[in-house]
């Protein structure tokens, strides 16, 4: 089987190594990448490293694109998956949430949260 392009979803952490990996072992393959990792949030020099093995990156928020502009990587903006989930009149903003999910990775930090 010779696919002409994969598609890797989220999980940066395996994702961008496995782009990597297929890049270097099958350079003719177009990789695509769905849900770009959060560089704007952590770590912006990673975008020069993305774009040496991604083709192309579809990204869920509008100003992701512009990030990439600099390193060569194609990006457009494709939409959030759950826009069409929440109706546009019965959106809520951050101070009406009635669900909160924490993540913690201690024992500590679970029993803090939870008192």
């Amino acid at each position: 089987m010779k696919p002409s392009a994969v598609v890797l979803i989220d999980y940066p952490g395996f994702n961008l190594r496995l782009a990597h990996a297929l890049h270097a072992k099958f350079p003719e393959l177009r990789i695509i990448y769905y849900i770009s990792p959060q560089v704007w949030a952590w770590n912006r020099r990673r975008v020069s490293q993305m774009a040496q093995s991604i083709d192309l990156m579809l990204c869920i928020f509008p100003f992701e694109p512009e990030l990439y502009k600099v390193s060569g990587l194609r990006a457009i903006f494709v939409g959030h998956p759950m826009i069409s989930v929440i109706p546009s009149g019965k959106r809520r903003s951050a101070r009406e949430c009635q669900l909160s999910v924490i993540p913690a990775s201690s024992r500590g930090e679970r029993r803090f949260r939870s008192e």
